[in-house]
Protein backbone atom coordinates (compact mmCIF):
# COMPACT_ATOMS: atom_id res chain seq x y z
CA UNK A 1 0.00 0.00 0.00
CA UNK A 2 2.79 2.37 0.97
CA UNK A 3 4.67 1.49 -2.22
CA UNK A 4 1.67 2.52 -4.36
CA UNK A 5 1.38 5.81 -2.47
CA UNK A 6 5.08 6.57 -3.04
CA UNK A 7 4.71 5.82 -6.77
CA UNK A 8 1.73 8.18 -7.02
CA UNK A 9 3.64 10.98 -5.28
CA UNK A 10 6.63 10.45 -7.56
CA UNK A 11 4.39 10.52 -10.62
CA UNK A 12 2.70 13.75 -9.55
CA UNK A 13 6.06 15.37 -8.77
CA UNK A 14 7.39 14.31 -12.14
CA UNK A 15 4.42 15.82 -13.95
CA UNK A 16 4.79 19.06 -12.01
CA UNK A 17 8.49 19.26 -12.91
CA UNK A 18 7.75 18.62 -16.60
CA UNK A 19 5.05 21.27 -16.56
CA UNK A 20 7.44 23.78 -14.98
CA UNK A 21 10.12 22.96 -17.54
CA UNK A 22 7.60 23.34 -20.32
CA UNK A 23 6.55 26.73 -18.96
CA UNK A 24 10.21 27.77 -18.67
CA UNK A 25 10.98 26.68 -22.21
CA UNK A 26 7.90 28.42 -23.54
CA UNK A 27 8.69 31.58 -21.59
CA UNK A 28 12.25 31.84 -22.88
CA UNK A 29 11.75 30.38 -26.34
CA UNK A 30 13.93 27.37 -25.55
CA UNK A 31 12.97 23.79 -26.35
CA UNK A 32 14.17 20.54 -27.82
CA UNK A 33 15.67 21.13 -31.24
CA UNK A 34 16.72 18.40 -33.64
CA UNK A 35 20.50 18.28 -34.22
CA UNK A 36 21.02 21.23 -31.92
CA UNK A 37 24.46 22.90 -31.94
CA UNK A 38 26.34 23.58 -28.67
CA UNK A 39 26.05 27.36 -29.13
CA UNK A 40 23.64 29.85 -27.64
CA UNK A 41 22.45 31.02 -31.07
CA UNK A 42 20.94 27.57 -31.67
CA UNK A 43 19.00 27.35 -28.39
CA UNK A 44 15.85 29.21 -29.42
CA UNK A 45 12.76 27.70 -30.98
CA UNK A 46 10.70 30.04 -33.16
CA UNK A 47 7.49 29.38 -35.09
CA UNK A 48 7.66 27.70 -38.46
CA UNK A 49 7.76 30.10 -41.38
CA UNK A 50 7.67 29.04 -45.00
CA UNK A 51 9.50 30.97 -47.72
CA UNK A 52 8.97 30.73 -51.47
CA UNK A 53 11.61 32.19 -53.81
CA UNK A 54 12.69 34.66 -51.14
CA UNK A 55 16.09 36.40 -51.39
CA UNK A 56 18.51 34.79 -48.95
CA UNK A 57 19.32 38.16 -47.41
CA UNK A 58 15.64 38.48 -46.39
CA UNK A 59 15.63 35.02 -44.82
CA UNK A 60 18.75 35.90 -42.83
CA UNK A 61 17.09 39.11 -41.62
CA UNK A 62 14.04 37.15 -40.43
CA UNK A 63 16.21 34.64 -38.55
CA UNK A 64 18.25 37.36 -36.87
CA UNK A 65 15.17 39.31 -35.82
CA UNK A 66 13.53 36.15 -34.42
CA UNK A 67 16.56 35.05 -32.40
CA UNK A 68 17.18 38.59 -31.16
CA UNK A 69 13.57 38.81 -29.93
CA UNK A 70 13.44 35.35 -28.32
CA UNK A 71 16.79 35.82 -26.58
CA UNK A 72 15.74 39.24 -25.24
CA UNK A 73 18.76 40.70 -27.00
CA UNK A 74 21.24 38.21 -25.53
CA UNK A 75 21.96 37.00 -29.08
CA UNK A 76 21.90 40.17 -31.20
CA UNK A 77 22.83 38.32 -34.40
CA UNK A 78 22.74 34.61 -35.20
CA UNK A 79 23.70 34.69 -38.90
CA UNK A 80 26.42 36.87 -40.42
CA UNK A 81 26.19 37.38 -44.18
CA UNK A 82 29.42 38.52 -45.86
CA UNK A 83 28.57 40.21 -49.17
CA UNK A 84 32.12 41.23 -50.06
CA UNK A 85 33.09 40.56 -53.71
CA UNK A 86 35.47 37.72 -54.52
CA UNK A 87 39.03 38.58 -53.49
CA UNK A 88 41.41 38.47 -56.45
CA UNK A 89 45.20 38.34 -56.25
CA UNK A 90 47.51 38.61 -59.25
CA UNK A 91 50.59 36.57 -60.08
CA UNK A 92 51.87 38.58 -63.03
CA UNK A 93 55.24 37.73 -64.62
CA UNK A 94 55.65 41.20 -66.26
CA UNK A 95 54.17 44.70 -65.92
CA UNK A 96 52.55 44.40 -69.36
CA UNK A 97 50.83 41.16 -68.44
CA UNK A 98 49.74 42.70 -65.15
CA UNK A 99 48.04 45.46 -67.16
CA UNK A 100 46.20 42.79 -69.14
CA UNK A 101 45.21 41.13 -65.86
CA UNK A 102 43.84 44.44 -64.55
CA UNK A 103 41.64 44.81 -67.64
CA UNK A 104 40.45 41.23 -67.30
CA UNK A 105 39.63 41.65 -63.60
CA UNK A 106 37.69 44.85 -64.32
CA UNK A 107 35.52 43.00 -66.85
CA UNK A 108 35.03 40.21 -64.32
CA UNK A 109 33.93 42.71 -61.65
CA UNK A 110 31.34 44.21 -63.97
CA UNK A 111 30.00 40.76 -64.80
CA UNK A 112 30.00 39.90 -61.09
CA UNK A 113 27.54 42.74 -60.52
CA UNK A 114 25.33 41.41 -63.33
CA UNK A 115 25.32 37.95 -61.77
CA UNK A 116 24.37 39.44 -58.40
CA UNK A 117 21.31 41.04 -60.00
CA UNK A 118 20.43 37.70 -61.61
CA UNK A 119 20.51 35.93 -58.19
CA UNK A 120 23.22 33.58 -59.45
CA UNK A 121 24.65 30.71 -57.44
CA UNK A 122 27.16 31.85 -54.85
CA UNK A 123 25.50 35.21 -54.22
CA UNK A 124 23.42 36.36 -51.25
CA UNK A 125 20.75 37.49 -53.72
CA UNK A 126 19.95 33.85 -54.47
CA UNK A 127 16.40 32.67 -53.85
CA UNK A 128 15.35 30.30 -51.06
CA UNK A 129 12.31 28.05 -50.91
CA UNK A 130 11.83 26.12 -47.69
CA UNK A 131 10.91 26.22 -44.02
CA UNK A 132 12.60 28.03 -41.16
CA UNK A 133 11.82 27.23 -37.52
CA UNK A 134 9.30 24.66 -36.33
CA UNK A 135 11.72 22.59 -34.22
CA UNK A 136 14.51 22.35 -36.78
CA UNK A 137 18.06 23.26 -35.77
CA UNK A 138 19.10 26.65 -37.07
CA UNK A 139 22.41 25.10 -38.05
CA UNK A 140 20.68 22.47 -40.19
CA UNK A 141 18.37 25.03 -41.79
CA UNK A 142 21.07 27.52 -42.72
CA UNK A 143 23.58 24.88 -43.82
CA UNK A 144 20.95 23.48 -46.19
CA UNK A 145 20.17 26.98 -47.43
CA UNK A 146 23.87 27.67 -47.99
CA UNK A 147 24.37 24.38 -49.83
CA UNK A 148 21.49 25.03 -52.21
CA UNK A 149 22.63 28.59 -52.84
CA UNK A 150 26.32 27.77 -53.27
CA UNK A 151 27.36 29.96 -50.34
CA UNK A 152 30.27 29.35 -47.99
CA UNK A 153 29.16 28.17 -44.52
CA UNK A 154 30.94 28.13 -41.17
CA UNK A 155 29.69 27.72 -37.59
CA UNK A 156 31.38 29.74 -34.86
CA UNK A 157 30.51 30.48 -31.21
CA UNK A 158 29.24 33.94 -32.15
CA UNK A 159 26.98 32.68 -34.95
CA UNK A 160 26.74 31.20 -38.43
CA UNK A 161 28.94 32.87 -41.04
CA UNK A 162 27.90 32.86 -44.70
CA UNK A 163 29.98 34.24 -47.56
CA UNK A 164 30.06 34.37 -51.31
CA UNK A 165 31.71 31.50 -53.12
CA UNK A 166 34.25 31.31 -54.54
CA UNK A 167 35.52 33.83 -51.99
CA UNK A 168 39.06 33.98 -53.41
CA UNK A 169 40.48 33.86 -56.95
CA UNK A 170 44.00 34.08 -58.29
CA UNK A 171 44.85 35.42 -61.73
CA UNK A 172 47.69 33.41 -63.27
CA UNK A 173 49.35 33.13 -66.65
CA UNK A 174 49.74 29.80 -68.47
CA UNK A 175 52.23 29.40 -71.30
CA UNK A 176 50.77 27.67 -74.35
CA UNK A 177 52.92 24.64 -75.10
CA UNK A 178 53.24 22.94 -78.48
CA UNK A 179 51.83 19.83 -76.85
CA UNK A 180 48.72 21.73 -75.74
CA UNK A 181 48.20 23.06 -79.27
CA UNK A 182 48.52 19.51 -80.68
CA UNK A 183 46.08 18.23 -78.05
CA UNK A 184 43.66 21.04 -78.98
CA UNK A 185 43.77 19.94 -82.63
CA UNK A 186 42.94 16.36 -81.60
CA UNK A 187 39.98 17.64 -79.58
CA UNK A 188 38.87 19.81 -82.51
CA UNK A 189 38.87 16.85 -84.92
CA UNK A 190 36.89 14.84 -82.38
CA UNK A 191 34.41 17.74 -82.10
CA UNK A 192 35.14 17.80 -78.37
CA UNK A 193 35.73 21.48 -77.67
CA UNK A 194 33.45 23.99 -75.94
CA UNK A 195 31.63 26.05 -78.57
CA UNK A 196 31.43 29.08 -76.26
CA UNK A 197 35.21 29.47 -76.01
CA UNK A 198 38.22 29.92 -78.25
CA UNK A 199 39.61 26.46 -79.15
CA UNK A 200 42.87 26.95 -77.24
CA UNK A 201 40.98 28.31 -74.20
CA UNK A 202 38.65 25.34 -74.28
CA UNK A 203 41.63 22.99 -74.48
CA UNK A 204 43.27 24.60 -71.46
CA UNK A 205 40.03 24.50 -69.46
CA UNK A 206 39.56 20.81 -70.23
CA UNK A 207 43.19 19.90 -69.62
CA UNK A 208 43.41 21.70 -66.29
CA UNK A 209 39.97 20.91 -64.88
CA UNK A 210 39.39 24.61 -64.12
CA UNK A 211 35.61 25.03 -63.95
CA UNK A 212 35.13 28.67 -62.93
CA UNK A 213 33.83 29.34 -66.47
CA UNK A 214 30.33 28.07 -65.63
CA UNK A 215 27.86 29.37 -63.06
CA UNK A 216 24.24 28.48 -62.30
CA UNK A 217 21.65 31.20 -62.88
CA UNK A 218 17.89 30.90 -62.13
CA UNK A 219 15.69 30.59 -65.20
CA UNK A 220 12.40 29.96 -63.37
CA UNK A 221 10.82 29.72 -59.90
CA UNK A 222 12.46 26.37 -59.12
CA UNK A 223 15.00 25.84 -61.87
CA UNK A 224 18.39 27.11 -63.00
CA UNK A 225 20.72 26.73 -65.93
CA UNK A 226 24.46 27.01 -66.41
CA UNK A 227 25.73 30.30 -67.81
CA UNK A 228 29.10 30.33 -69.56
CA UNK A 229 31.61 33.09 -68.85
CA UNK A 230 34.77 31.90 -70.61
CA UNK A 231 35.69 35.43 -71.71
CA UNK A 232 35.42 36.67 -68.10
CA UNK A 233 37.72 34.10 -66.47
CA UNK A 234 40.09 33.42 -69.38
CA UNK A 235 41.96 35.79 -71.66
CA UNK A 236 44.01 34.55 -74.63
CA UNK A 237 47.10 36.66 -75.35
CA UNK A 238 48.31 35.27 -78.70
CA UNK A 239 51.16 37.81 -79.03
CA UNK A 240 52.58 36.56 -75.71
CA UNK A 241 51.58 32.92 -76.31
CA UNK A 242 49.76 32.96 -72.96
CA UNK A 243 46.33 32.39 -71.46
CA UNK A 244 45.34 34.28 -68.33
CA UNK A 245 43.03 32.39 -66.01
CA UNK A 246 40.92 33.33 -62.99
CA UNK A 247 40.40 30.37 -60.68
CA UNK A 248 40.66 29.39 -57.04
CA UNK A 249 44.14 28.68 -55.60
CA UNK A 250 43.17 24.99 -55.36
CA UNK A 251 42.14 24.88 -59.02
CA UNK A 252 45.44 26.44 -60.07
CA UNK A 253 47.45 23.97 -57.99
CA UNK A 254 45.57 21.05 -59.52
CA UNK A 255 45.95 22.57 -62.98
CA UNK A 256 49.75 22.60 -62.76
CA UNK A 257 49.81 18.99 -61.57
CA UNK A 258 47.52 17.84 -64.41
CA UNK A 259 49.34 19.74 -67.14
CA UNK A 260 52.71 18.35 -66.05
CA UNK A 261 51.39 14.82 -65.67
CA UNK A 262 49.90 14.90 -69.20
CA UNK A 263 52.97 16.46 -70.79
CA UNK A 264 51.11 19.68 -71.65
CA UNK A 265 53.01 22.02 -69.32
CA UNK A 266 55.31 24.80 -70.50
CA UNK A 267 57.36 27.14 -68.32
CA UNK A 268 56.95 30.86 -68.85
CA UNK A 269 59.63 32.12 -71.24
CA UNK A 270 62.41 34.42 -70.10
CA UNK A 271 60.80 37.36 -71.92
CA UNK A 272 57.58 36.71 -70.00
CA UNK A 273 59.29 36.82 -66.61
CA UNK A 274 61.23 40.07 -66.93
Amino acid sequence: MRRKWVKRVALVCGLVILACLGLFHHRFGISRIAHQRPYRWDQYLFPEKRFANEPISNVVSYVNESVRSLSKGAVPQAVFLDTAPTRISKLAPTPEIERQMDEMILAFRQHEQELEKKAAEGFETGLYTGVVGGGHSLGCIISDLASNAGLGYEEKPDGIHLRREPHAFECRAYAISKALVAWMEQKRKANDLHVDAEPIVSALAQATGIHSWSIMVPDGPNSATGEFRFNKVFRHLPEANLILALATPEEHSNAVVRLKADGLWAELGADQRK
